[in-house]
């Protein structure tokens, strides 16, 4: 594929040892090869970094970057961001995993069609592998008021250009939803739409146990509640409007597996 500009690749690491090598592959299986992979590894005490210290000396392509303390995902992305020199940005979690034309099909309709960012449908998959029956199906464009009232947007299938990303980094302080502020301040104040680039589900999403910051219900709606009131400073009966519409598709989205 000619004529297409570099993509940065943003992944965190805290003790990913068992997807390090199946994510690696999923990038480097892509059809697009202009790319490089910054991979933060936040003070893994499981032998990822000697995995990810192999793997780097091999692909000149791969940035690795090494906390000598835990400072979080939010913390590590950001990182990933500041040591990027594409002009695409992707984010693509330790324990996920992309198609091989996922890149190539997303980078040429962003092109096509003068979008600034994107995403796509997605399949859940079990730690062990296993591949869910449903496609978690996403709209064909989201605005700031749409993502208000539901998160569509997986973080593994998100591309954007770096220029709409601009000084917005995600938010460290906040324990949970991280990601979707992110996303509402990008699409608040640097860009009006988001785009779905295809109906195809080129990522797969690792669920986690029921014990992970995704799974917990209550807390993650406690976050969600927060998020609005708190960061985002939405009035009481406006937070309760959005809040509602959030818990309603939450459920029919994460019943799906």
């Amino acid at each position: 594929m000619q004529n297409l500009p570099k993509i940065s690749i943003i992944t965190p690491n805290f003790n990913g040892r068992s997807h390090i090598l199946e994510t690696y592959t999923s990038i480097k299986s892509q059809t697009y090869s202009e790319w490089e992979w910054i991979i933060v590894d936040d003070n893994s005490e499981d032998g990822s970094r000697e995995i990810i210290k192999s793997i780097s000396a091999q692909d000149p392509r791969i940035k690795t970057i090494l906390f000598e303390q835990n400072m979080g995902a939010a913390t590590a992305r950001n990182c990933g961001i500041e040591a990027s020199s594409g002009e695409f940005i992707a984010f693509l979690d330790v324990d996920d995993y992309w198609e091989s034309n996922k890149v190539e099909l997303f980078l040429t309709r962003m092109i096509e069609n003068s979008w600034d960012m994107c995403y796509g449908n997605y399949i859940k998959m079990k730690q062990s592998g296993d591949i869910g029956k449903d496609i978690i199906k996403t709209p064909k464009e989201i605005t700031f008021d749409d993502l208000l009232k539901t998160c569509s947007i997986c973080t593994s299938t998100t591309i954007m250009k770096r220029s709409i990303v601009g000084n917005v980094r995600m938010k460290a302080e906040l324990r949970r939803g991280q990601d979707y502020v992110f996303w509402l301040e990008i699409l608040k104040n640097n860009c009006s739409k988001a785009y779905r680039a295809s109906d195809l589900p080129l990522t797969r999403y690792r669920v986690g146990n029921g014990e992970s910051l995704s799974s917990n219900k209550l807390k993650k709606a406690y976050g969600q509640w927060n998020i609005y009131r708190q960061h985002l400073k939405i009035g009481f009966i406006d937070s309760l409007r959005y809040f509602v519409s959030y818990a309603y598709w939450g459920y029919k989205k994460y019943k799906l597996f």
